[in-house]
């Protein structure tokens, strides 16, 4: 993957977030990471489509240095 096709995909994802779901951005309300970063990833799977596999699991249990 280029660092071009990555800009590319990201950048249709971003448009998706934003069109579809910019209140999750801009709420008052307490939106977890979690809820962002799931649709991210759900726009991601789409924009990627069948080429790669999204996980956006994040494991907050890593080690600290």
């Amino acid at each position: 993957m280029t660092e071009e096709y990555s800009r590319k995909i990201l950048k249709l994802m971003l448009d998706k977030l934003y069109e579809r779901d910019l209140f999750l951005l801009n709420s008052d309300l307490n939106v977890t990471e979690r809820a962002i970063t799931h649709k991210m990833g759900s726009y991601l799977q789409d924009v990627v489509g069948i080429d790669y596999d999204v996980d956006c699991e994040y494991n907050r249990m890593g080690k600290k240095e």
